[in-house]
């Protein structure tokens, strides 16, 4: 692949969008200059704001992951200088967002999703694609997957276990495997088709 000329142009992308979210202070800016509703990672919002408790350890995970996956993959030098100072920044004694994963499954009733847990597995696997040749993830986010995994386990789900797998999680089983057979035999197919046009969409197209 890397001789493929999509990947200069992934690389090229998520230094466009990673360096964009850093120069904004951690924000998404959209058209009208307003932060979008989202796309807030802020330390002065994210770790002072009581609306973003609930979301204060998976945001921190993703712009960690995010962050990460930029110094891995942009070749251009100062961006990547530019990313590790702003990894450091998050992760210093003031903000401490590798210890807010530590938290980051909400395991309250009213306040558990699966959205959530997607939006955890996810960057945990753009974490463990982002150690370089080590394949290592960071102990706090090792330490976030293993907790996060012990309360999701039970789910059954194929993706999360193969994730929680590849990562070298100590709570694997025989179990854990089947569960993935299991999961991928008995997923239902879907019977509508959905059209979707993407071709708009630089990301993906």
């Amino acid at each position: 692949l890397k001789d493929d000329p999509a990947v200069e142009d992934a690389a090229q992308l998520i230094d466009d969008v990673i360096s964009y979210i850093v120069e904004n202070d951690f924000y998404v800016i959209d058209a009208n200059g307003q932060r979008t509703r989202w796309g807030v990672w802020n330390p002065a919002e994210i770790n002072g704001q009581v609306e973003w408790s609930d979301s204060r350890g998976v945001n921190s995970l993703e712009i960690l992951a995010f962050l990460r996956a930029a110094i891995e993959y942009v070749a251009d030098s100062s961006s990547v200088a530019r990313f590790k100072d702003a990894y450091s920044e998050l992760c210093n004694a003031t903000n401490q967002y590798d210890r807010n994963t530590l938290n980051q499954k909400i395991v309250t009733p009213s306040d558990d999703n699966y959205s959530d847990d997607e939006l955890a597995f996810f960057p945990f696997y753009t974490h463990l694609q982002s150690g370089g040749t080590s394949g290592v993830l960071p102990a706090p986010i090792l330490a976030s997957l293993e907790r996060t995994f012990g309360i999701v386990a039970p789910i059954r789900s194929a993706l999360w276990n193969t994730i929680y797998y590849a990562s070298g999680g100590s709570r694997f089983t025989d179990v854990n495997a089947a569960d993935i057979v299991w999961n991928l035999q008995t997923w239902p197919l879907e019977l509508v088709d959905w059209p979707v046009q993407n071709s708009h969409r630089r990301d993906v197209w």
